[in-house]
């Protein structure tokens, strides 16, 4: 057992980095032991060997309205699972008093804390026409570490740390896994509107005026036929990777031009079909829903009377830090799958494991687990040039097999009109 020392100044922050360290990365048990000299310290000790982690970002008492997002700089040592890490809090040193003990002035918990809690989205004022924080005005994406998981990083020079004292501790058993999930913002392609005559001469992925004319006359008289119906496939591709997808379905919203693409009602065969072909079932709200309590609850109340949902994606990938989360978790939500940036690849958490929330606000662990979204097949659409899709991916799966952990990949169903679809759909099924 690993005996953990703290002081109780700043209590339930240190107490959640702790429980991510030995509750995600390290196998070991531990106990925590309150002592309050340690302001400056947290002291790990085993047997005879022994480890002070030096403070830096926690020394003043915890309040959100008094951080400022720290600069970076990279430094290097053997202890580290790659050539260096970005120190954000403390310095450099590690002195070694002999075999068995160690002082650390890298400020590991004020660095886990940053990156697990993104306080860093309470702070900065910089947002997108939709009210979003972007991937790049991160910090990670600044200091061009956004592809890198640097929140295991740390734990795994905790680890190096430890054993190299004799600690003799073990890494939680992971493997590389790929996860994909749907948001399905819309169930059909050809609707009656103004519109349907621009969807037939469109230039898109689904094909010729006279194919689309040909598939909209007999999709009015089985579904089966209406491009957007790719549920099946996509099941397919999940089973394919010994695996089983997450569908997250609208119920409504107040915007007639981001959310009411299709009612509710009229997706619940489909739900049906997915669950009994052991798939899950999330739900997907609104757009307004990240702000406003009573739609989200409205949204979430109406689905579970048909369909009991745990698990939650936010539309656009709009999230308020901590208030959504805790919206959320007030009803019944055990997992949030909403950790990705709308405009790059990579890991908005410093991780692709799913770790327990933190709320700065109420200063107290979260019920709701963060399911971390690492690529999303609109940002690569979008932001990326399509003859270059497979290099965009390759670095993201590259780092998630080298820390085995889960590759979490965003797929529309109604996405198949772009015209590198099909393209990105090969590059996932050949990940091995």
């Amino acid at each position: 057992m690993v005996i953990v020392e703290v002081s109780r100044k700043n209590q339930n922050e240190k107490e959640y980095i702790i429980s991510l360290i030995f509750e995600v990365f390290i196998n070991s048990s531990y106990k925590i032991i309150y002592n309050n000299n340690y302001d400056d310290i947290i002291k790990f000790t085993k047997n005879k060997s022994s480890i002070e982690f030096k403070q830096d970002f926690f020394l003043a008492d915890f309040n959100i309205n008094n951080l400022t997002i720290p600069s970076v700089k990279f430094v290097e040592s053997f202890l580290f699972v790659k050539k260096d890490i970005p120190l954000l809090y403390g310095s450099e040193e590690i002195y070694f008093h002999n075999d068995s003990e160690a002082r650390c002035s890298i400020d590991v918990f004020g660095a886990i804390f940053f990156f697990a809690t993104r306080w860093e989205e309470s702070i900065s004022p910089e947002r997108d026409i939709h009210g979003r924080f972007s991937g790049k005005n991160s910090l990670a994406y600044k200091n061009d570490y956004i592809h890198r998981q640097v929140l295991n990083e740390y734990f795994h020079f905790i680890f190096n740390l430890m054993n190299h004292l004799n600690f003799e501790v073990n890494l939680i058993d992971r493997d590389f896994n790929v996860k994909l999930s749907h948001d399905i913002d819309d169930i059909k392609y050809f609707k009656f509107s103004k519109n349907l005559p621009k969807k037939f001469l469109r230039n898109d992925n689904i094909g010729s005026p006279f194919k689309k004319i040909c598939l909209f006359f007999k999709s009015l008289f089985n579904y089966k036929y209406d491009p957007y119906n790719t549920f099946s496939q996509l099941m397919n591709y999940s089973e394919d990777l010994n695996s089983k997808s997450m569908f997250f379905f609208m119920n409504g919203g107040l915007s007639n031009i981001y959310d009411n693409r299709y009612k509710f009602k009229s997706a619940k065969k489909i739900i049906t079909k997915i669950s009994k072909n052991g798939h899950h079932i999330g739900v997907h709200p609104s757009y307004h829903s990240s702000e406003n309590k009573t739609q989200l609850k409205s949204e979430i109340n109406s689905f579970n009377n048909f369909f009991n949902v745990d698990s939650s994606r936010q539309h656009y990938l709009k999230i308020v830090f901590p208030d959504t989360l805790q919206n959320l978790e007030s009803l019944g939500i055990k997992y949030d799958y909403t950790m990705g940036y709308h405009d790059l690849p990579g890991f908005r958490l410093g991780t692709a494991d799913t770790i327990v929330a933190y709320n700065y606000i109420l200063r107290k662990k979260s019920k709701i687990n963060l399911v971390p979204l690492i690529i999303m097949d609109t940002t690569i659409f979008r932001y990326y040039d399509y003859k270059n899709i497979e290099n965009s991916i390759d670095s993201i799966v590259h780092e998630c097999k080298f820390h085995n952990t889960n590759l979490n990949i965003l797929i529309h169903n109604n996405y198949i009109e772009y015209k590198s679809f099909n393209l990105f759909l090969d590059k996932i099924s050949s990940i091995e």
